[in-house]
């Protein structure tokens, strides 16, 4: 059998992708990395169309006229260009122009993450976090992630600060969580303002600061951020380094039983019913202000 017979199954109809043609794209990538060392030549790569397979910057996701070609995507990521890897695991990852395989996609995305393709590295991290395509293996997925953060890769920058916090994959530094969420929430991510404002508030990782814990709290809290509506109606309802306010408690705890933090609503009823009905009836107006101030945010 020649080449041209065992690389015939690359010849489709450029109109569409089914998953018949998928399965004989994935069955003949083995064939086709045994032709490579068996010189002949690249496989199912005409020399016309091998001319448009030119590499394109990293960041240029929508650039070049193969990235929405799944068979050219699929030709560019065999002969190594990291960006087509990247693309082609985006096709696989989210079922686009390709039947949804998550397998495929963390095989490509290694790839391309293996020649620093950062959101590569940052997908990959995902995926080995969640254990989807892959085994779920937290050290490695710390390892990429970082990767991907110091490259510049903002959606990272949450996901390694937790990693440092939990301790999730790496020794525990609260130092480094607090650097990344640090970033994380200057890019206005409202979970890593809130995360960061009670490493604050306990001065872990950071020099104790209330009213930065306070503000970082307050802005995921009005941003709509149950984790940060509890905490302060925790911090409201207690006895501790901020006064004591049982109105600004309930007003709290209430939005974060609203926006789906079950374990909130015992706690602002059994706070409501030991109130008086001044007090009761003043914690119920914070509560009415508090839901009108979200809704007049601009919508992200």
């Amino acid at each position: 059998m020649d080449c041209k017979d065992l690389t015939m199954d690359y010849m489709v109809d450029r109109k569409g992708v089914g998953s018949e043609m998928l399965v004989r794209l994935i069955l003949i990538l083995p064939v086709a990395a045994l032709l490579l060392g068996a010189g002949c030549g690249t496989p199912g790569v005409s020399s016309d169309r091998r001319e448009r397979l030119v590499p394109v910057p990293v960041r240029s996701v929508d650039e070049g006229d193969y990235l929405d070609d799944p068979v050219l995507c699929l030709e560019a990521a065999k002969l190594g260009q990291a960006q087509a890897q990247y693309v082609l695991a985006q096709m696989f990852r989210y079922g686009r122009k390709l039947p949804r395989n998550d397998h495929q996609a963390a095989l490509w995305f290694r790839r391309a993450a293996e020649q620093g393709v950062g959101h590569a590295q940052y997908n990959l991290g995902v995926m080995l976090q969640k254990g989807e395509g892959v085994e779920q293996d937290d050290a490695e997925a710390a390892e990429w992630l970082v990767k991907a953060a110091e490259q510049g890769v903002w959606q990272a920058y949450p996901l390694v600060g937790a990693v440092y916090a939990l301790g999730r994959g790496v020794e525990r530094n609260d130092a480094e969580a607090v650097r990344w969420y640090e970033r994380a929430a200057e890019r206005e991510d409202h979970e890593s303002q809130a995360a960061l404002g009670w490493l604050y508030l306990k001065g872990e990782g950071v020099a104790h600061d209330v009213d930065r814990g306070l503000r970082l709290l307050q802005t995921a809290a009005r941003a709509g951020n149950a984790a940060a509506q509890y905490n302060l109606g925790i911090l409201y309802a207690s006895v501790g380094s901020v006064q004591r306010d049982p109105v600004k408690a309930y007003g709290w705890l209430a939005l974060a039983a609203e926006s789906g933090l079950e374990k909130a609503a015992e706690t602002a009823d059994k706070l409501l019913g030991s109130l008086e009905d001044t007090a009761a009836a003043e914690a119920r107006a914070h509560l009415d202000d508090l839901r009108a101030q979200i809704r007049a945010r601009p919508r992200e």
